[in-house]
């Protein structure tokens, strides 16, 4: 059976009183009725006076606009005279049309995202990208133009491979910007379908797109505000505003309450706001901001402006550098090529001069596709993917795969307090009571819903003899509006308790420890809780203590009682609120054993002195009283008799005077697990954290120093709060920020997105996690917004780029490790791609220059680069982490991709592997004496061969050999005839770059970290090396890429050529050693010179 609190009823109108019709009905009984009539007279009484003191506390008479950003700063009355309406006949229909027309519609526009063709044509802005669409058009037009080329298949290979690669690339990037555009739709979900509203006079159920300023909206428990409204009255009103401003617990609100100034979303008790949640109490208020005028929509537009910005990650930012540098050199390097060879233009080979342009231009055009790493994007992002989903198996959910990368140089970690660093869910932790003359405290186990914590130091039989304890239980069960439900099966379990709260969090941490002190209880059996019903305990109370009244919670005097009547015995007023206000109304004191006695000065200060310790520890202290002699006028009072107390919220303090105190309890929003560690972990790893929060300084520090995030004994400059921040100027919030401002309360969304803007100026690459709808503008300005799975709200997930699956903290610091990793591995295999590059490179420019026949086709460069270079590439990204790699500090965001000594040996490695591709083709024409017959030539009779139709052809100059008929056309030794000389040059290619794959394996040697410690590495090489020779000797493949089978003779010296490279790099890796070991023996003396100074 679901035990709920009933709703009061309004006394304002006719029409306002409809509302509450569609709240479930209360129980019958003449108590309840009775009861709910005194609290509209209440309602009633609160209403007239507020009119009467807005009256004379109003700001202006003749206001010249009130909106949602000053509505706060002026009274009702002014609100209501400025939008020309009465809150109790509301808007007419035909004036709600008419201002439907002049504001708009209650609605968050969504700007449409960019087309599929947009998006498409966005893929092609890559130089490199560019370059290659080019080189595959140009050789798409040569092969289309060339009339007497043999083999017209081969000649279309290349341009088509290179479309399908540019045409696949672009698939996956705009499949990825489909799914990342989400997060201003998700904001509409936020907000509310239907809202209760008073127009011509009549209670009206409208759409929340057609509310407009000037609407009066009625609202209670459980609804959700559909626009920011200046309240007009409330009673006993709760709200949940941590999605928008990240405090931990419901508010209240205060109609009456007169502004000064700029006002903090927080401070603003006046006002209700889009997507907040009522969940106690009921309210009345007039709608000043609709749309993108209120609070929700300022967010909207902070999401876009943050959008247009068009950052790139860390990675993005180097590529683009590394490529546009690249095309540069390669349009150079191709223009010379064709340049130097304008005088063999004219070779008789070539037939005239246009067609000797169109050769080497098709040559330059080969160089181009040389050049460019074509697997490099297709690599990265498989590299990306590959540790996405090992972050997937860590609960990290990555929604952008470079993403990835740029949280291995993330400097910053911008956190939210409630709900990242902490569970979001108030707590009781700690309970204390009078033992004679000290304080007795006992520490509460279980975090949030969790019913089966233990209460230290407690026992049933302990439990039994403590009636300190049992009126506190009492207090719990009946001075609350909260109660807990289980979660039907199937439904949604947020923290996988089974549990739901109906209420505010910190009522709701009442109920949960009454449930967790009844496992104490000799007159319940412990192992009924929580299995049989999770508010077993609190229908005792409520059975052993009818309800008569209730003195709702007031801001003047921070609590709230309620009048019971204990079966055959007389009223008892049962009180809970702040502890030093009550402290002031009590007179006495209960100890355990049951003995009232004088609560002395003595007494009174010790409890404070308690609190106030309790206080620095984050706990939100929350004092319990009893009252049980209110004189013979009440003592047997009912319903009726209590109307002038309960209608009077002036006669409620002296009401609950000369109270007895009976003790305190300890409530907050505790740290999750592990995140001390985590947090220890960043700053070893060189990560600043930044905590903020919309909590009070108090609780924000005491979190803080919890957590280790700044010294216990730190000074005054290591906290900010939001006004504080906006009140510097740019360059003093740097100041204060490298001065180690770490935590920031009373933060804001625009708070947020100001320090994200602030870091990004101090070149710091900003992670910046949290939940709420507060944090999704920040979170997408980020470099890495990270937000929480279970407890994030969609708009926050919507704009992250990386969503953690368990909300822990942990997960962020096993992320940044994996992001770590994956550039190192990055950079290990473009390493191995460029310098592979640049040995394809020389080999075709030397070619041309010593006018060498083509060495290697445009097939055979495409082979290599997409095939068999492919696969080693794509296995260098599982390399292990190194050891140690959290232990250094974030690289530079401005870090080279490619710089220094790495640049230097890029180009010698390089170098061998372009001479060693010439090499073997030389070899082959000029020494390789082979059982097929060809005959060796001298080096000028292989320079010049472009002039071989002037030779001699009567006169035998090449003897035939293999299948290949050379002797009656010298030319054909050239052409055709060369195909075992390129089959070499092509196999050394491959082959050297397996050992240079090896070599890329790690910074350190071979001998140091040996090959098997990537077994993907083993594996692809192994492959790439099988598909070799699968083209090598399956005929069809021979024909289409233009190469012959080799012998056990010839793959000899294709080995003799290859593993050089293995012995160049092992000596470079050495010489890199010796320098690195030299440098740190220098900064360690400068640093032991600067000590001794």
């Amino acid at each position: 059976m679901i035990r709920r609190p009933p709703r009061s009823t309004h006394c304002i109108s006719s029409a306002a009183s409809d509302v509450y019709k569609r709240q479930p009905k209360p129980l019958t009984s003449l108590t309840r009725v009775l009861h709910n009539m005194f609290l509209s007279c209440i309602y009633i009484h609160s209403h007239k006076r507020s009119i009467t003191m807005e009256s004379k506390t109003g700001r202006s008479k003749n206001p010249s606009d009130i909106n949602a950003d000053n509505a706060h700063l002026h009274s009702v009355e002014d609100v209501l005279s400025f939008y020309k309406v009465d809150p109790e006949h509301g808007l007419s229909l035909e004036e709600a049309k008419n201002r439907l027309l002049k504001y708009g519609r209650n609605e968050l526009t969504h700007t449409p995202p960019p087309t599929m063709w947009e998006q498409i044509l966005d893929q092609f802005k890559d130089i490199l990208v560019r370059i290659l669409l080019v080189a595959a058009c140009i050789s798409f037009f040569i092969a289309l133009t060339d009339t007497e080329s043999e083999n017209k298949l081969t000649a279309y290979v290349e341009p088509m491979v290179i479309l399908l690669i540019l045409i696949a690339n672009a698939v996956i990037g705009v499949y990825q910007e489909m799914k990342s555009e989400k997060a201003l739709g998700a904001l509409l979900q936020l907000q509310a379908r239907k809202a209760q509203v008073i127009r011509g006079g009549k209670l009206d159920t409208v759409d929340t797109g057609d509310l407009v300023p000037g609407d009066i909206c009625v609202l209670a428990g459980g609804d959700k505000v559909p626009a920011d409204m200046r309240l007009i009255k409330v009673m006993a009103i709760k709200v949940n505003q941590s999605t928008l401003t990240g405090e931990s617990d419901a508010v209240s609100k205060d109609p009456l309450l007169a502004l000064k100034g700029e006002c903090s979303i927080q401070d603003k008790k006046n006002m209700l706001f889009s997507s907040t949640e009522i969940t106690t109490g009921e309210a009345t208020g007039i709608v000043v901001g609709t749309g993108e005028n209120s609070q929700l929509g300022k967010i909207k537009l902070q999401i876009e402006k943050a959008d247009e910005e068009g950052k790139k990650t860390p990675l993005k930012e180097k590529l683009d550098q590394f490529g546009t540098t690249l095309s540069w050199i390669i349009m150079v390097i191709c223009v010379l090529s064709w340049l130097v060879n304008f005088h063999s233009f004219f070779d008789p080979i070539h037939g005239n001069p246009f067609r000797g342009a169109v050769y080497y231009f098709k040559i330059a055009v080969s160089l181009a596709v040389a050049a460019i790493p074509e697997g490099l994007p297709a690599v990265i992002t498989t590299c990306l993917a590959l540790a996405t989903a090992r972050m997937a198996k860590n609960k990290a959910i990555v929604r952008q795969l470079a993403s990835v990368e740029t949280l291995g140089c993330t400097t910053v970690i911008c956190t939210d307090k409630t709900g990242t660093l902490t569970i979001n869910k108030m707590t009781v932790v700690e309970v204390a009571y009078i033992d004679g003359a000290s304080v007795v405290t006992n520490m509460v186990r279980g975090e949030g819903l969790d019913l089966t914590g233990e209460i230290e130091g407690l026992d049933r039989e302990k439990f039994e003899g403590n009636t300190a304890l049992k009126e506190i239980a009492r207090i719990c069960a009946r001075c609350n509006n909260a109660y807990l439900t289980k979660i039907p099966a199937g439904e949604a379990d947020s923290d996988g308790r089974g549990i739901k709260l109906h209420g505010t969090a910190t009522e709701g941490s009442l109920k949960v420890f009454l449930q967790k002190l009844g496992r104490y209880d000799p007159a319940f059996d412990p192992a009924e809780f929580p299995n049989v019903d999770v508010e077993k305990y609190t229908a005792k109370y409520e059975e052993e203590n009818p309800l008569i009244a209730k003195l709702p919670f007031t801001s003047t005097r921070k609590s709230m009682s309620v009048i019971v009547r204990p079966r055959g015995k007389d009223n008892i007023l049962l009180l809970k609120g702040a502890p030093d206000m009550l402290l002031d109304r009590c007179s006495r004191v209960q100890s355990a054993n049951g003995e009232i006695k004088p609560l002395t000065n003595a007494l009174k200060q010790t409890i404070k002195e308690k609190i106030a310790e309790a206080s620095k520890c984050a706990y939100r202290c929350l004092g319990f009283a009893i009252k049980r002699n209110q004189g013979k006028e009440y003592e047997k009072a009912d319903e009726r008799q209590l109307i002038p107390i309960v209608s009077d919220e002036k006669k409620y303090a002296n009401f609950e005077s000369d109270a007895v105190f009976l003790g305190y309890v300890g409530i907050k929003d505790p740290a999750r697990a592990n995140v001390k560690k985590a947090l220890e972990d960043c700053t070893r790893a060189g990560i600043k954290v930044i905590m903020i929060t919309g909590d009070n300084k108090d609780t924000a520090v005491a979190i803080g120093k919890e957590l280790a995030l700044v010294p216990a004994n730190c000074n005054e400059s290591r906290f900010m709060d939001g006004k504080e921040f906006d009140q510097l100027t740019s360059d003093e919030k740097i100041k204060r920020i490298k001065a180690g401002a770490s935590i920031f309360s009373r933060v804001e969304p625009k708070h947020k997105q100001e320090l994200v803007q602030t870091l990004k100026q101090m070149d710091e690459i900003v992670a910046m996690t949290g939940d709420g709808v507060n944090d999704a503008s920040a979170i997408r300005q980020a470099h890495i917004g990270i937000s929480m799975g279970l407890t994030g709200t969609d708009v926050a997930k919507e704009a992250s780029k990386l969503i953690l699956a368990d909300d822990n903290f942990e997960t962020i610091v096993k992320a940044i490790e994996e992001g770590r990793g994956i550039y190192s591995n990055i950079r290990a295999f473009i390493r191995y791609l460029i310098s592979s590059n640049i040995g394809e490179v020389v080999a075709i420019f030397v070619t041309s220059v010593l006018g060498f026949p083509e060495v290697l086709s445009s097939v055979h460069l495409l082979w290599v680069n997409l095939v068999t270079d492919g696969l080693p590439a794509t296995a260098l990204g599982f390399n292990p982490p190194e050891e140690g790699i959290m232990l250094r500090k974030p690289r530079k965001s401005n870090e080279q991709l490619i710089s220094g000594w790495t640049l230097v040996r890029y180009f010698i490695i390089g170098t061998y592997v372009g001479i060693a591709t010439i090499a073997v083709f030389m070899h082959w024409y000029m020494y390789m004496s082979t059982e097929d017959g060809h005959t060796l030539i001298s080096f000028k009779q292989l320079t010049s061969w472009s002039e071989c139709p002037s030779w001699d052809k009567n006169e035998k100059q090449f003897a035939n050999f293999d299948n290949f008929n050379v002797e009656h056309n010298p030319c054909d030794y050239f052409s055709t005839g060369k195909a075992k000389a390129s089959t070499l040059s092509l196999t050394v290619l491959v082959i050297i770059e397996m050992f240079n794959a090896m070599n890329s394996l790690s910074e350190s040697s071979l001998l140091v970290v040996p090959l098997w410690r990537n077994g993907w590495l083993c594996l692809a090489i192994a492959n790439s090396v099988f598909l070799h020779l699968l083209i090598l000797y399956v005929p069809l493949l021979n024909q289409i890429f233009g190469v012959v089978p080799l012998t056990w003779y010839e793959w000899k010296w294709v080995l003799l050529y290859s593993f050089p490279v293995i012995i160049l790099d092992e000596t470079m890796k050495l010489i890199a050693k010796i320098v690195r070991k030299g440098k740190s023996k220098t900064e360690e003396e400068e640093m032991k010179a600067k000590k001794a100074q």
